[in-house]
């Protein structure tokens, strides 16, 4: 699933919500062991989901993540001594900005709660000599032990958020234009609340549903929009199928 020559001065283009956000590989990665240096580590190039030209998509708010990159930014080229404010954004995108913080850079793992660490039996059955290197050559095989059990929990974790969070196919990928304003999200984003309109305007089976035989809307004929129309109560005149339309 990994790139085959990833470097840190690799240049990712990502479309973020529909806006694209441009940062080094390098920056994007420096806060090891975050989901974030998981995403951009060159491990899941070829399961991210990207658009017709190939960008990295994430359906995320623009500003928040923005706002992370450039924080970024200033962090690579500050001292450990002087390092910069955290990222802020103004109020009403501030926590959308907190649950990205969350969502990206809290650590994969240390040791993980529950799994327990074997005691290594104590040998005195020789010299003191012989047994304090028996000993301690226990206590490393049980760390190596531990330290890979990490690993290998890191590596399921990293799965399942590139599975859950960054994967799918680009037709997955919708853009509107909302009052002027150029936004992509996923199609799961839109049908997310089953019930609601927005949900019932970008989900094909509710179109589907309603008696013209499989045919997208699209390809109604008038014949079957004027069968719709009348299946939908409470319309009383052309305004208000007009209004629905328009809705819809």
């Amino acid at each position: 699933n990994g790139g085959v020559d990833v470097k840190d001065d690799d240049l990712i283009e990502i479309i973020a919500g529909g806006k694209i956000i441009a940062a080094k590989r390098g920056v994007l990665t420096q806060r090891k062991g975050t989901r974030l240096e998981a995403l951009f580590s060159g491990r899941w190039e070829k399961k991210l989901q990207r658009d017709t030209s190939g960008k990295i998509f994430l359906d995320v708010n623009p500003k928040a993540f923005r706002a992370i990159v450039d924080w970024l930014n200033v962090l690579s080229i500050s001292s450990e001594d002087d390092p910069p404010q955290p990222p802020s954004v103004d109020e009403e995108h501030k926590d959308m900005l907190k649950h990205q913080m969350v969502l990206f850079s809290g650590h994969r793992h240390s040791l993980l709660p529950g799994h327990s660490v074997k005691t290594p039996p104590v040998v005195d059955r020789f010299g003191d000599e012989v047994k304090k290197a028996i000993n301690e050559r226990w206590t490393s095989l049980q760390k190596l032990d531990a330290g890979a059990f990490v690993l290998e929990q890191s590596f399921a974790d990293e799965e399942r958020f590139i599975d859950l969070f960054a994967s799918g196919s680009t037709s997955d990928i919708i853009t509107l234009n909302v009052s002027g304003t150029m936004i992509a999200t996923r199609l799961a984003t839109l049908l997310a609340v089953e019930d609601s309109m927005l949900a019932q305007q970008f989900d094909d089976t509710k179109w589907t549903e309603q008696g013209c035989d499989n045919v997208r809307v699209k390809k109604w004929t008038p014949a079957q929009v004027g069968e719709w129309v009348r299946s939908v109560d409470g319309l009383h005149s052309e305004l208000d199928i007009i209004q629905l339309l328009l809705s819809d």
